[in-house]
């Protein structure tokens, strides 16, 4: 995987040893790791390196996880970050503290194996992936395969639907499965008797 296909995962841990299994942890399963050792530090990287998901632990010095998620939430620019909390803290109460301030997801430390947390962690970017937009684009030129492609398709000259004669456009629409780059699956639809070619 290209490094520029790689999601950064920002890690904000005050003890060293969980900080480091977790970094070895999201490195080995091709994640960029930002580390952050207090909560106002974990909070100055997300705001402005706005990292693709945030792994948080609550209590940490300087400012407490739920403030820092409060904060990072309440930013226009990091508001819908995916943010899972991460501690040792699970009682009933504390989860749904962490869920009220729009926690996405909420573990436990010792509670999960590694492989739950990624499956949580991939879940929490998928679920954060913008939504596909089709893009709609009118075909008028008869240059270069346009001719070929006519009649490929059945379709008229210019591209016009044979069964109502309106012109048809090319739906464009981005695969996600190629993710950050721009690949598209095409068709020809007419726009009045919504016929596919």
């Amino acid at each position: 995987m290209d490094d520029q296909d790689k999601k950064t995962i920002l890690l904000v841990e005050d003890e060293v040893s969980f900080r480091t299994i977790y970094q070895d942890m999201l490195e080995s399963g091709n994640f960029n790791v930002l580390t952050a050792e207090d909560g106002e530090a974990g909070l100055n990287i997300a705001l402005t390196q706005k990292p693709d998901l945030v792994l948080l632990d609550l209590n940490l010095p300087k400012l407490h996880g739920f403030e820092v998620l409060k904060k990072i939430r309440a930013n226009e620019s990091t508001g819908n970050m995916p943010i899972i909390i991460l501690t040792v803290q699970g009682s009933d109460k504390e989860i749904k503290q962490g869920t009220d301030l729009g926690a996405t997801d909420y573990l436990v430390k010792g509670l999960v194996t590694a492989m739950e947390t990624f499956k949580r962690i991939n879940a929490a970017l998928a679920a954060a992936r913008p939504a596909l937009t089709t893009y709609r684009v009118e075909v008028k030129e008869r240059l270069l395969d346009a001719i070929a492609l006519e009649e490929e398709l059945h379709l008229g000259l210019y591209f016009n639907c044979p069964a109502c004669r309106m012109e048809v456009s090319l739906e464009l629409t981005p695969d996600p499965a190629k993710d950050g780059k721009h690949s598209f699956s095409g068709r020809f639809v007419c726009p009045v008797c919504k016929k596919e070619f």
